[in-house]
């Protein structure tokens, strides 16, 4: 997958869109998997979890993602080790 740091206009703030890599836009089971995980986190809610503002089918499914605060996953691994 690919992420990328994007501006909403609707919402007037930093978002992050995760969409399918374009070599692997045509694999069924990928373009599924990230429109699943965009359903999933719209009807989830939980502090660790980013919320899903929108999920886009076609052409290429694109998951809106809230921005989440704090270190990343690399960050947090690298304190630790």
């Amino acid at each position: 997958l690919d992420v990328y740091e994007v501006f909403s206009r609707e919402r007037l703030c930093s978002c992050v869109a995760k969409t399918i890599r374009p070599d692997r836009a045509d694999v069924i089971r990928v373009r599924d998997r990230l429109v699943l995980e965009g359903k999933l986190l719209g009807l989830l809610a939980h502090p660790h979890l980013p919320r899903a503002f929108e999920t886009i089918h076609e052409p290429v499914p694109v998951v809106v993602l809230e921005t989440v605060a704090g270190p990343t996953l690399e960050e947090i691994v690298d304190l630790r080790a």
